[in-house]
């Protein structure tokens, strides 16, 4: 695939307690496989001495078979959000240095991973809410990004291989008053490359919708009134959602799956991280087998200094935390190991 830079960019840029009893999932002695195949790739300032800092946050990939973990990346840019292209050649993530989605061509020299000289494809995403999708053809990746027009965030696709501008997905009709009125957020696309699902939130609700990429009318996916769910993610198969959602408490996030229609009686989003206290556990991400999620796992809101990247079974079996990085001492620099994203990746 040959990478190239959308000529006109018409966006702009959208600005957006600890409880020391309550732990991740244990971590296994052997660090034992816990299935699902391919490799998850996160974001750490693990190697940010001796103080965690996060313009050294740098992008990292997980070999569940081997228990081993690669440095992919080293800059002088903060990513976030890591993801691997469909055909697991290509690594995109957030870069909010210069405020863009980058992407850079896999190697592997023995059994070292890296993804040297990424290259901007994509202009002013929305920073604070930047996890995006590619298209399963690999060709165009879809993100959230401020409607120069009603000032509002919608859905953007951007074709990499060609020298056009970005086309938005979610416009509403101007004309009917619709403009402005809501932020579309987080966008997932099914593995046929049909549908999309994303948080669609305004001033008094945050509920995940579905619609045909080709712009046909939203369905609500969720219709809770004091709960926010984001960070969908398809299965393989199409067939199921998973998202994180506080639906217990505030400050309480835990990861759901449910089938990819309206919840209802018949289709319960299910908790599968549900827990005693207030923890945060965010944007799953499925396995290529389907049979596991790994998701970013912290006590505090933000994350960033006390993440680890964690591991749950679709059917709600517990798992395993695969990177359990931070010492139990207090006084021990805390390790941020966050934004776990798993795929196939082929050098």
């Amino acid at each position: 695939m040959e990478l190239r830079r959308p000529a006109t960019m018409l966006l702009t840029l959208t600005l957006a307690h600890p409880v020391s009893a309550l732990s991740a999932p244990a971590a296994s002695a052997e660090q034992a496989d816990p299935g699902g195949g391919g490799a998850i790739v996160f974001v750490s300032d693990r190697d940010s001495l001796p103080l965690p800092n996060d313009a050294d946050d740098e992008v990292y990939l997980y070999d569940p078979a081997t228990g081993t973990t690669d440095r992919v990346t080293d800059n002088d840019v903060q990513e976030t959000f890591p993801v691997l292209s469909p055909d697991g050649q290509w690594l995109a993530f957030l870069d909010r240095v210069r405020v863009s989605i980058d992407v850079c061509r896999l190697t592997r020299s023995g059994t070292d991973w890296s993804c040297p000289d990424p290259r901007g494809v994509v202009s002013y995403p929305a920073p604070d809410r930047g996890r995006f999708a590619w298209t399963p053809d690999g060709a165009s990746i879809v993100y959230s990004a401020t409607d120069p027009v009603g000032g509002d965030a919608d859905l953007f696709s951007v074709d990499l291989t060609k020298l056009e501008p970005p086309r938005n997905l979610t416009q509403e009709d101007p004309a009917a008053g619709e403009e402005g009125e809501a932020n579309e957020v987080e966008p997932a696309v099914s593995p046929d490359g049909e549908h999309g699902v994303y948080e669609r939130w305004d001033r008094s609700s945050s509920d995940l919708f579905r619609r045909r990429v080709d712009g046909s009318e939203p369905v609500a996916l969720t219709a809770t009134t004091m709960a926010r769910e984001a960070g969908p993610a398809f299965s393989p198969d199409g067939e199921r959602i998973a998202f994180h959602a506080n639906r217990t408490a505030p400050d309480d996030v835990d990861v759901y799956a449910m089938g990819a229609e309206p919840e209802s009686a018949d289709n319960p989003a299910r908790d599968l991280t549900a827990s005693d206290g207030s923890t945060y556990e965010r944007y799953p991400s499925w396995s290529p087998d389907g049979t596991q999620l790994t998701y970013w796992w912290s006590l505090t809101p933000q994350g960033q200094d006390d993440g680890e990247v964690c591991t749950v079974g679709a059917d709600g079996n517990p798992g395993t935390n695969l990177t359990a990085n931070n010492p139990t001492d207090p006084a021990a620099r805390p390790v941020g190991d966050t934004m776990p994203s798993w795929g196939s990746p082929v050098p």
